[in-house]
């Protein structure tokens, strides 16, 4: 991985994150907007929208969306996805810098990304672009891991080729355990977030498992050797049992109306 700050660098694989990155439960929208009280046609800011695949989920909710990105090849990619549809606009900013109208959002929406947002900044920012009753809605996928037997032959080779077992998956940061609901309560802008969990399985084969993990922060940090080594292992074993693996999730959803 370069140099750059992590939250930049999924645009040097933005193809590959937007095919291999898993999308997100249908439900978790409706929840959104009924608990936002929005309807078609009210605004909303989506913070780190990536590709547009959360995008894409409130777009067909009818709101009139603010996608926002620092990475340009991802926004190509969103746009491409969203190609025709008038209410969206898109802006490459980070969250942080970008140039937005106060109390201007019912809904400010951030998949995946609100961990990246500086938080002594970030919670307050959102209060002061939402109107008065808006909701602040975060959420997550958080990866569970693969069934018996494959789950310990994986954990074998993250131990065998890394010298350490695998710990747990830094999504989980998303979960009521995690530091996200804290962050939240504790910013004084914002009311006790409502949590909300959907559970759910993606299929892969040993091909797209791979650029799954491509994809990770976490793989991508590893030394380009030591990380080809662990991947082909993982490949190989899943080839072993059928070339078919299910991935578990659970995506939470923090919802926080802002103190009015």
């Amino acid at each position: 991985m370069s140099g750059r700050e992590p939250r930049f660098a999924f645009d040097e694989i933005a193809a590959l994150y937007d095919q291999a990155r898993p999308h997100y439960p249908d439900a978790l929208f409706a929840d959104v907007c009924a608990a936002a009280r929005v309807t078609p046609g009210d605004p909303m800011l989506d913070v780190g929208c990536g590709s547009g695949q959360a995008t894409m989920g409130f777009v067909r909710c009818g709101l009139v969306v603010t996608a926002l990105d620092p990475g340009g090849e991802l926004l190509a990619l969103a746009r491409r996805r969203l190609g025709g549809v008038a209410t969206v606009a898109f802006i490459q900013s980070t969250f942080e810098v970008a140039p937005l109208p106060l109390m201007s959002f019912k809904l400010i929406a951030s998949a995946q990304a609100w961990h990246w947002v500086a938080p002594d900044t970030s919670y307050g920012k959102a209060a002061s672009l939402l109107t008065p009753g808006g909701t602040l809605a975060v959420f997550g996928n958080v990866p569970l891991g693969v069934a018996p037997p494959l789950d310990l032959k994986l954990a074998e080779i993250y131990h065998a080729e890394l010298g350490v077992p695998l710990g747990p998956p830094p999504e989980l940061w998303y979960t009521p355990r995690g530091a996200l609901p804290s962050l939240m309560n504790g910013s004084g802008h914002f009311a006790p977030p409502l949590h909300k969990s959907y559970a759910w399985s993606q299929p892969h084969t040993a091909e797209s498992f791979i650029d799954f993990l491509r994809t990770r922060t976490d793989h991508r940090r590893l030394p380009d050797s030591v990380r080809q080594k662990l991947l082909t292992a993982i490949s190989e074993a899943i080839a072993s049992e059928g070339d078919r693996v299910e991935l578990r999730f659970e995506t939470h959803l923090h919802l926080a109306p802002r103190k009015d």
